[in-house]
């Protein structure tokens, strides 16, 4: 895959995939050694309750999903403060803008997100 690939060479961290076949046991193990979440909006951002702290969350939005931003402002803070970057793209099969424009997102959120929590 080749979000996978960009997202590890840009991040220089393993990269995991979650397809939904995974068991309870192995969807909470994956989740919460999670340093960053990237994906599609949809169902598997609920995983996101098995993180023990919050993770950048990069979700990618499509312009169905996209004009209702206020509504998911408030349904991604139920766990943490979640640090979220939503990434709109004019459809899931952009594979163009997703590798150009998430992968970038992803750059920015892990790199701010743990350089930020050093000095703590």
């Amino acid at each position: 895959n080749k979000l996978v690939e960009a997202l590890s060479k840009e991040l220089g961290i393993p990269v995991k995939t979650f397809n939904g076949s995974e068991s309870f046991e192995e969807q909470r193990e994956l989740f919460s050694r999670a340093k960053i979440f990237v994906g599609p909006h949809g169902a598997g951002f609920a995983n996101l309750v098995f993180t023990s702290n919050p993770i950048p969350a990069v979700e990618l939005l499509t312009p169905q999903i996209g004009d209702r931003l206020w509504q998911m402002l408030g349904a991604h803070s139920f766990r943490h403060p979640l640090p979220w970057w939503p990434v709109l793209v004019k459809s899931l099969s952009d594979e163009e803008a997703i590798l150009g424009r998430a992968v970038s997102v992803a750059k920015k959120a892990y790199l701010y997100h743990y350089l930020s929590r050093k000095g703590r």
